[in-house]
């Protein structure tokens, strides 16, 4: 009988992706945060949008919600700012806070080095 080798496969992409993640949570923790609030910005605020203008100015322009959709996608492949803003809002509030906290921890440092 020959002796047979066993040879492991190369590790895939999405395998090497895995493992350089696991290695850094800080960094899978900021990429779960980010593709949440570009989810929401994509997703939930055009929705939220539409349902706002509807509510408090009538009806739409030019139709229903489909062609308030296709306007929004559309805008984003002609690089309208507006529309940019709000897929992109969300994780700008997200960074706009953590700045906010860590100005508030410095002052807060800075007084109590003044005390002591």
């Amino acid at each position: 009988m020959p002796a047979t080798e066993t040879t492991a496969a190369a590790p895939t992409f999405r395998q090497r992706t895995a493992a350089y993640l696991e290695q850094r949570p800080r960094l899978r923790r900021e990429l779960y945060i980010a593709g949440g609030a570009l989810a929401t910005g994509f997703f939930a605020l055009p929705l939220l949008i539409y349902l706002a203008g509807t509510l408090t100015l009538g009806q739409y322009g030019t139709g229903n919600l489909g062609s308030f959709l296709a306007d929004f996608f559309g805008g984003l492949f002609r690089g309208w700012l507006p529309v940019w803003g709000v897929v992109l809002g969300p994780y700008a509030l997200v960074l706009f806070l953590r700045l906010c906290r860590l100005m508030l921890r410095r002052v807060l440092v800075a007084r109590d080095d003044m005390r002591n």
